[in-house]
């Protein structure tokens, strides 16, 4: 008889983008965020013949583990748990990938190898871990899931600090399980959550036109570390961008292409990374 012993709520940033002027300078810093004053453009747009094709660098280096599959007879049970890759890191999936699950520190269960799903015009990476586990010890501990990319020589973290439960059943198989690797980089530490609202100005726009492709990008000097697509939040909000740091007090800039003027500019104003939420606005 099998035993889930774990169960995991994983949430992905909102992406959401308001045009007009933010009320967000206003808000009181009651949920630890720093409210950053505006971005300015002293620099022209940079016609480009091209969109950019801005990409976070995630090669590292790290070492292959050598991690070794659990003993089953130590344990009364076993789950199965289908880890479903994200996207921007699914595209460098080989078969000297290895995913593993630990119950403190100790390996509960090892997959070597990704398989591939397509599914209309999606096609889905995953991994299948048989994981091992005594039901009465292991029921309230909590689990990490390790993945590491031999094409990137990344290892990633995902730590689920949640109570686990003792039930019937596995993880991922009737539903996507995505992990938020991304968030536990060995290179990238520091994730910082910068939510950046707009102002248009009609004298300095030159003819500016915002469009559901426009590209919304963080950079530490000429390396991105985050970016976002407008997309359907052109008429919401404000847009998110997670960004990626080695550490704190990195400085960023935030730069922003335009689709219909087919230009990019880049804005003056720096912010420091730290963890957490900052709150910033661009006069565009």
């Amino acid at each position: 008889m099998k035993s889930i012993f774990f169960k995991s709520a994983m949430m992905l940033a909102a992406l959401t983008l308001m045009w007009g002027c933010s009320s967000s300078s206003d808000k009181d810093d009651e949920e630890g965020e720093i409210i950053d004053p505006p971005f300015t453009a002293t620099s022209p747009w940079h016609t480009v013949n091209v969109p950019p094709m801005w990409q976070i660098d995630w090669t590292g280096n790290d070492q292959r583990p050598n991690w070794e599959e659990p003993v089953p007879s130590k344990y009364e049970s076993w789950m199965i748990v289908q880890v479903q890759l994200p996207n921007l890191i699914a595209t460098d999936v080989s078969d000297d990938d290895l995913m593993a699950i630990f119950i403190d520190d100790e390996i509960r269960g090892l997959s070597s190898k990704a398989t591939s799903v397509t599914g209309g015009d999606e096609e889905k990476t995953y991994f299948i871990l048989k994981t091992f586990g005594n039901p009465k010890t292991d029921s309230n501990k909590n689990i990490s899931i390790k993945y590491y990319s031999s094409k990137l020589h990344h290892l990633f973290t995902v730590n689920n600090g949640d109570t686990f439960f003792t039930s019937e059943g596995d993880v991922g198989v009737t539903h996507d399980f995505i992990p938020p690797f991304l968030l536990g980089a060995s290179k990238y530490p520091v994730v910082m959550y910068d939510l950046i609202s707009f102002t248009i100005d009609p004298e300095s726009t030159e003819g500016f036109v915002p469009h559901a492709n426009d590209i919304v990008a963080a950079f530490v000097g000429d390396e991105c570390r985050g970016y976002t697509t407008v997309g359907e939040s052109l008429y919401n909000a404000r847009v998110t961008v997670t960004v990626y740091s080695k550490a704190e007090g990195e400085q960023v800039k935030i730069r922003y292409y335009s689709v219909n003027k087919n230009a990019v500019r880049e804005f003056d104003t720096t912010v420091e990374t730290r963890p957490g939420t900052r709150m910033s606005q661009i006069s565009i």
